[in-house]
């Protein structure tokens, strides 16, 4: 039974204009971009539909989903995707999302819709994991799993990221103009491993706060609330 149960929580189904099928995720080999809701997508022609489920505790999280759907869309000639809708239901989500192939400067114009100066933390994102207390500059929060906070960082303004009290990781980020949103994690969580550039300057002063892939950053931000 268990095993039934984990097939229908990880198979994702395909849908286009030629039926339908399901493939099991296997390793993402380009790139794969979160299309901003303001991004004008006339003219483009949707690839098709994805859609699956992630669990809020296990091995088969949003962050499993997120890879699951990049090698997906990959195969289907993909390099870039729209949320179309997000249902809770229990401790699971189901995603739906469309695909697209847009070219390098669709995807340029696309990243440059994103708000500049913005720093994400996530906590964890396996419910069974403690929250973290973290720290930016000097306000105080204790961030539990699935959620996060965002911060507006200024051009030329040092902001502390610390994170795990006095003996914790602190990580001292300087604005710059243009500069695309960092995301964070005040856990190690698995995030596919994925190479991560800023924009922007950044310096460990003490300890590893982890990056989190832009996309999969962007992803998080849609899908998780944000603690207020």
């Amino acid at each position: 039974m268990n095993k039934i149960v984990a097939f229908l929580f990880f198979t994702l189904v395909f849908k286009s204009g030629f039926g339908q099928n399901t493939s099991s995720p296997q390793y993402y080999t380009q790139s794969f971009d979160l299309i901003n809701d303001s991004f004008n997508l006339s003219g483009k022609t949707k690839i098709g539909n994805l859609s699956g489920y992630s669990t809020d505790a296990g091995n088969f999280t949003l962050s499993y989903l997120f890879k699951s759907f990049w090698n997906n869309a990959n195969k289907q000639g993909a390099n870039s995707f729209k949320i179309e809708s997000i249902v809770r239901q229990g401790d699971s989500t189901h995603i739906e999302i469309s695909i697209y192939s847009l070219n390098e400067g669709e995807l340029k114009t696309n990243q440059d819709t994103y708000p500049r100066n913005m720093i994400y933390v996530f906590g964890n994102i396996d419910k069974r994991k403690a929250s973290k207390k973290i720290k930016i500059n000097e306000t105080e929060i204790e961030l539990d799993p699935l959620e996060y906070v965002s911060y507006q960082n200024q051009i030329a303004e040092e902001t502390i990221v610390s994170i795990g009290g006095r003996r914790g990781a602190k990580l001292s980020i300087t604005g710059k103009e243009g500069r695309q949103p960092i995301y964070l994690s005040a856990s190690d969580f698995n995030h596919n491993g994925i190479s991560y550039t800023a924009n922007g300057t950044m310096s460990f002063n003490r300890g590893r706060v982890p990056p989190v892939d832009f996309n999969f950053g962007a992803f998080l931000v849609k899908v998780l609330p944000e603690k207020r």
